[in-house]
């Protein structure tokens, strides 16, 4: 009994090192195919690599990973031939234990529903299945033997084990998947950003080009109307305005939309006289009112500051849209703008401006999208006015710029109702100001000063039509067709003004105004206004920092010019 214990006790040993060497074995092969799995280039290298370590160590014939995809469809992810690979594969061929996620052995292929591809075309007798899964992704891994029954348990069980290499293959799909997606999106990204910035450029470039010949339209109508007219003439030169300046307003409000989608709307903030400003949008637009018979009145509370500080030019926007929608949309009775002041509920200065009109009204399922572009509630009417749905559009966007809301209350038939809430920052004017630039501020009365203005201009027609608008005003004024020639004149003389254009050849403005600011004569000291018509984003924060002092965007108004001029000169108290 002894010797038999002793061989009994010989033969566990044995049994138990070679489950140890299998072990080790096992372990190091898993950790040999992790580790090339790991160096594997891209995920279906990944696959690949496992696959075929799998039909080497447990020696079988064949072998197939599918990704299950919509309905029937299967993509086949890896496999040990490009035979089975290529069989026309459904999941209808697949097991429904092992599609349910139960790993499963197939003793006999002849005697099985499923897999009849391999058996039929590739002469294969069992198999073996291991569904996996990973981050709701689901694939099942196949091997295949041509000889019955080959599969055992530990087969099974190492196959489990072996599964999750596979796994780690997922995961390397997963990553790659995310890596793909975020350089997708980077570049969607960057494609967006690039095609947002092209149009930018291409609609700032192409208002540039539409501004300088409306200067000439526009600067050449005003002058003409200061003329003795005859009784037959003049409602064709009030006609060619009215288009001209509806045409200016359309490039405005393409400009604005185009710099809001792109975040590039700049803001000013100077200080300004609130009625003035106010003023400046009833009075722009009176005529237009007047002739459609519409009684255009502005209310504004005394209580309000006289003084703010903030983007007047926008302000002043708002409201002249606001006006023109209502003028477009009404035949007969009133457009009255009331502004007052009130506390929001964070206690901040609250500016409200009512445009309230007696028009035809607007449905209320249409209020939520009179505010989209190119949207015009009635295409009826609309096409009686001019103007391409875009003023609405522009007074949104301004406002989310501006920190401000808009309320639209309206009734078909009755007229409509817009409220502006504007946050505003009001000015002491007790105290000393600090203009930009602070060389004084004019009031809007003709000044008895005749000036020296050297204006530099390219171009023939916006050269002709600044001379005469400043000799009607009364100046004197002498030209230079370039940076370069404007420099050299100053080298010389002495002007009270300088009108600098921006984009010209030789020598543009900005190097022009820099050269003029390092001459070592009293000309370096010379008020420099910008005259352009360009319409870059930050063209106006460019023209100060190369040295101007203010900023004109053409085409340019003979009352504007003369109000600037007489700003000018006015001296530093």
């Amino acid at each position: 009994m002894g010797f038999d214990n002793l061989r009994e006790s010989a033969l566990e040993l044995q049994r138990t090192l070679v489950r140890e060497q299998d072990a080790r074995n096992e372990a190091e092969a898993l950790l040999y195919c992790l580790d090339a799995v790991q160096l594997a280039k891209d995920s279906r290298a990944a696959f690949q690599l496992a696959m075929d370590f799998i039909l080497e160590y447990i020696q079988c014939d064949e072998g197939v990973l599918h990704l299950f995809g919509e309905q029937e469809g299967l993509i086949v992810l890896a496999a040990t031939s490009p035979q089975i690979a290529a069989l026309p594969w459904r999941k209808s061929e697949l097991p429904q234990r092992a599609l349910a996620g139960h790993p499963m052995r197939l003793f006999d292929l002849k005697r099985s529903t499923s897999f009849g591809l391999v058996r039929d075309q590739m002469g294969l007798a069992s198999g073996l299945c291991i569904p996996l899964e990973h981050q709701n992704q689901k694939t099942l891994l196949s091997f295949f033997s041509s000889k019955k029954s080959f599969f055992s348990p530990e087969h099974l069980r190492l196959m489990k084990r072996l599964g999750t290499l596979v796994g780690h293959a997922h995961g390397r799909l997963d990553n790659e998947r995310l890596k793909i997606e975020s350089i997708a999106a980077a570049a969607r990204a960057r494609e967006a950003e690039v095609s947002n910035r092209i149009k930018g450029e291409f609609i700032a470039n192409m208002s540039h080009e539409l501004r300088t010949p409306l200067n000439g339209i526009i600067a050449n109508l005003e002058l003409a109307m200061l003329e003795d007219l005859s009784p037959a003439s003049l409602p064709c030169l009030e006609t060619a305005q009215y288009s001209a300046n509806n045409l200016y307003r359309l490039v405005n409000d393409i400009l604005d939309l185009s710099h809001s989608e792109n975040n590039e709307m700049v803001l000013a903030r100077e200080e300004f006289d609130l009625r003035e400003c106010l003023n400046f949008a009833i009075n722009s637009l009176a005529d237009n009112a007047r002739k459609k018979g519409l009684h255009l009145g502005l209310e504004i509370d005394s209580a309000l500051p006289q003084r703010l500080r903030g983007d007047k030019h926008r302000l002043s926007q708002l409201v002249m849209n606001l006006i023109d929608n209502s003028i477009k949309f009404s035949d007969e009775g009133a457009i009255k703008v009331t502004c007052s002041d009130y506390r929001s509920d964070t206690g901040i200065p609250t500016l409200q401006i009512i445009v309230a009109d007696t028009g035809i009204g607007i449905h209320q399922d249409d209020l939520t999208r009179i505010f989209d572009k190119f949207e015009q509630v009635d295409r009826t009417i609309a096409k009686r006015n001019d103007g391409g749905g875009l003023g609405l559009a522009v007074v949104k966007r301004i406002l989310g710029a501006l920190g401000g809301s808009v309320h639209v209350e309206s009734e078909v038939g009755a007229g409509s109702r817009f409220q502006l809430d504007l946050p505003i920052v009001p000015v002491d004017v007790l105290t000393p100001t600090a203009l930009e630039p602070a060389y004084g501020e004019a009031e809007l009365t003709t000044m008895d000063v005749e000036a020296r203005i050297l204006l530099v201009e390219d171009n023939p027609i916006n050269q002709a039509v600044t001379l005469r608008i400043l000799q009607k005003l009364g100046h004197h004024a002498e030209l230079a067709k370039d940076g370069l020639q404007a420099v050299n004149i100053l080298k010389d003389q002495n002007f009270d003004i300088i009108l600098m254009d921006i984009h010209m050849p030789v020598m543009d403005g900005l190097q022009a105004t820099r050269e003029i600011r390092s001459l070592s004569t009293t000309a370096a000291s010379s008020i420099i206004v910008a005259l352009t018509a360009s319409a870059m984003v930050g063209s106006r924060e460019k023209c100060l920092e190369a040295g101007m002092n203010e900023y004109l965007s053409k085409p340019v108004r003979i009352k504007e010019l003369k109000n600037m001029i007489d700003k000018c000169l006015v001296p530093v108290a």
